[in-house]
């Protein structure tokens, strides 16, 4: 019972965390194309 409720917590989790670290990525990404944009 208490294993299930802590994969149930970590599934949770992961599922919050993933489209945030997905858009933090993506954001990452677009800096990067803007920052090599602006230097050549």
């Amino acid at each position: 019972m208490r294993y299930s409720s802590l994969i149930f917590s970590t599934s949770i989790l992961v599922n919050l965390c993933a489209p945030l670290s997905f858009r933090w990525a993506l954001s990452l990404k677009k800096w990067d194309i803007f920052y090599s944009n602006s230097y050549f």
